[in-house]
């Protein structure tokens, strides 16, 4: 996702802080997870990345009744994800 020119750079901190909330925001969720949005795709593929969660790229139905998009499947928070969330660094 590109910035437009005038918008700020987020920095790296900025992108913790949103895929931690996220994260939590997952975990208060009951599983799986459905997830839209080009912001929540990329705090989901971090978290993935990092191995905190597990989670698959789907095509989704909008529950509105609009077209089918692009969305990430979250279908378990892993042991290392548990440990973020406790605040305890591995």
């Amino acid at each position: 996702m590109k910035n437009a020119s005038s918008e700020i750079p987020r920095s790296r901190i900025c992108e913790k802080r949103t895929e931690h909330t996220l994260l939590r925001r997952i975990a208060s969720e009951p599983l799986p997870c459905v997830l839209t949005g080009d912001e929540n795709l990329l705090a989901v593929s971090k978290l993935f990345q990092a191995g905190y969660v597990d989670a698959v790229v789907r095509l989704v139905l909008d529950p509105l009744g609009g077209v089918p998009q692009i969305g990430v499947v979250v279908s378990e928070i892993t042991p290392l994800g548990c440990l973020l969330l406790r605040g305890t660094q591995p």
